[in-house]
């Protein structure tokens, strides 16, 4: 028994000193190397097959299909990838984390010894960061050898048994991790989350009281994602994934969004353009709320635990414009007024203004600057003259129907993303990038009906994938059944 205890321990603290040495080994070649292991996957993913190389071979030196997954998926936000080059890529670092396993297939063990004297004397020797980077990653790498032949693989690599208890103690080792890493980030929450059960059972009440129509809706200190509840876009967001538009849109307002999107109430102007009508909070805050509002919000009625403010300077969704700015005029402007700016006149391409300045005018110079909360108003009104009279959220994107007295863009404050389709009067029609992130289409006069249909960009490509494997796998297990068949016979 005592001898089972002694190889249990020593098993597992082989094992938490190899997973160091990993660790070391992947933020080691991550900081000597990550900008040209970055420029390496931005330009080697032209095709399918040399972006699942890439993604191989880079894995294969980080040592963590993680952190080159969590790479790519910063490279598609930031506009640098495309959804059809990150996946080659992501299909390649499953690959070259196999890498790991086969280390521990070899005999490496008569190098060990060689391998942690180059890190160290490298940790020494060199004067700059990136070369001590370099001795810490060799280093590291010896050490992880070191531990796994000596506590683990050197002892039992003859045993049966010893797949099952490394799988075990890996499994073991990987829930306690979690268990106390999600517990750490959890229990300073206890304090602040205590009303969250009530918020989250009063959303639900509230889903089936609000009233009737499609719109979005503002909080104020609530808890995240109240939105989510109530089945609403929110301006309040928390979530990990966003369109990439979004990360150009926001940022060029001086709003910051990474994982959350939490615009200041002092930028009402935002409200306006994103077609905000209601607010909600909770009698908690309301004092704190009104103290920090601006004027256009007027109480509306308190429902389920929750107080709603209407926005009086509310413009429905899908709405036009009779002025237009360049984005090289738009980048010059002041940043914190430039949602005031949004409602007055469309930011178009530079490349695209030449298309389209035939039905919008030029914003004159003298109308940059009075960008103020009188003048805001005004636009909203002259927004609101020209909206869509109808406006409804579907299954696969949203429809519109809007009438107007010239042929015009219509603008609607959803991100721009590739997997949308436009239909205006049941044909297709193109969809203008305009604001740094939003869509706009081109509607004739009269009454227009447009259609707005998404399915996400590269959808068709994966499912002919999909389809075409089925058969491959099937004969894949054929021929493996059939072996062992006749290895049984």
């Amino acid at each position: 028994m005592e001898q089972n205890l002694t190889r249990i321990f020593t098993l597992f603290g082989g094992l938490a000193l190899f997973l160091y040495g990993m660790d070391a080994l992947s933020h080691s070649l991550e900081t000597a190397a990550g900008s040209r292991l970055k420029s390496l996957l931005a330009a080697v993913t032209g095709s399918p097959v040399r972006g699942v190389l890439a993604g191989a071979a880079v894995t294969a030196v980080l040592q963590s299909s993680s952190a080159v997954t969590v790479m790519v998926l910063g490279f598609v936000s930031a506009g640098l990838l495309t959804l059809r080059q990150a996946v080659p890529v992501i299909f390649g670092c499953n690959i070259g984390t196999t890498v790991t396993a086969q280390l521990l297939a070899f005999r490496l063990e008569d190098v060990r010894g060689l391998v942690l004297l180059a890190g160290l004397l490298l940790c020494f020797a060199c004067a700059g960061q990136k070369g001590r980077a370099v001795g810490r990653a060799v280093f590291a790498f010896g050490l992880g050898g070191l531990l796994v032949y000596r506590f683990l693989c050197g002892r039992w690599r003859g045993q049966k048994v010893f797949a099952r208890r490394l799988l075990a103690a890996t499994l073991a080792f990987a829930c306690a991790f979690s268990v106390v890493h999600i517990g750490i980030g959890k229990f300073g929450q206890w304090n602040t989350d205590s009303d969250l059960v009530e918020e989250y059972t009063n959303a639900l009440k509230l889903k089936e009281d609000l009233p009737a129509g499609d719109w979005r809706v503002d909080t104020y200190k609530t808890h995240d994602n109240l939105g989510l509840w109530l089945d609403k876009s929110c301006l309040q967001y928390f979530g990990s994934t966003a369109a990439p538009s979004i990360l150009s849109f926001y940022p060029a307002l001086g709003v910051k969004r990474d994982v959350r999107s939490e615009p200041e109430l002092s930028n009402y102007a935002l409200r306006g353009l994103l077609s905000v009508k209601y607010l909600l909070t909770t009698q908690k805050h309301q004092e704190d709320f009104l103290a920090e509002a601006d004027e256009g919000w007027s109480y509306y009625d308190t429902r389920d635990g929750y107080l709603l403010y209407e926005n009086e300077n509310y413009v429905p969704m899908g709405f036009t414009y009779d002025y237009y700015l360049t984005e090289s005029q738009y980048e010059n402007t002041i940043k914190t007024t430039r949602s005031n700016l949004l409602m007055r006149a469309l930011v178009l391409k530079d490349e695209d203004a030449e298309t389209y300045s035939e039905y919008l005018q030029p914003l004159p110079e003298e109308r940059l600057n009075d960008l103020y909360y009188d003048t805001y108003v005004e636009d909203c009104d002259a927004r609101r003259a020209t909206a869509s009279r109808v406006f409804t959220m579907t299954n696969s994107g949203f429809h519109a129907e809007i009438d107007l007295t010239r042929e015009n863009l219509v603008f609607f404050s959803v991100p721009y993303d590739d997997g949308f389709t436009a239909y205006v009067n049941g044909e297709q029609a193109d969809i203008v990038e305009v604001d740094e992130g939003l869509m706009a289409v081109l509607c004739p006069a009269g009454t227009s009906r447009v259609d707005f249909v998404y399915q996400a960009d590269g959808y068709s490509l994966s499912r002919t994938v999909t389809l075409a494997a089925i058969p491959v796998f099937a004969v894949y297990c054929g021929f493996w059944w059939d072996r062992k068949k006749r290895k049984t016979a």
